[in-house]
């Protein structure tokens, strides 16, 4: 019998960058399970939901938010990975 739990756990996508705004580090991490649609962003310890009525497969979408006083955008492509953007360019994942 297939392990359920190892297949949940392996389908998960996290992600962690770390952005640097006048001196200070600003700590951004993305979760999401692709087949349910859930999604989180956490910034700095407070985390939003994003919301998700159908599955999430094939579906890319951009989510603007705010780094400090910074813009950023953090798009995600249709496999569930997602990229920060500032300024038009990526970030680099921690």
């Amino acid at each position: 019998m297939y392990n359920y739990c190892k297949l949940r756990k392996k389908s998960r996508i996290k992600q962690h960058w770390t952005v640097m705004e006048d001196e200070v580090a600003h700590e951004i991490e993305y979760a999401c399970r692709p087949i349910s649609g859930k999604m989180a962003v956490t910034i700095d310890g407070e985390t939003f939901g994003l919301s998700s009525k159908f599955l999430f497969f094939g579906l890319a979408r951009r989510e603007a938010f705010r780094v400090g006083d910074t813009q950023a955008l953090l798009a995600v492509a249709r496999n569930g990975k997602a990229q920060v953007l500032i300024k038009g360019k990526p970030i680099e994942e921690n």
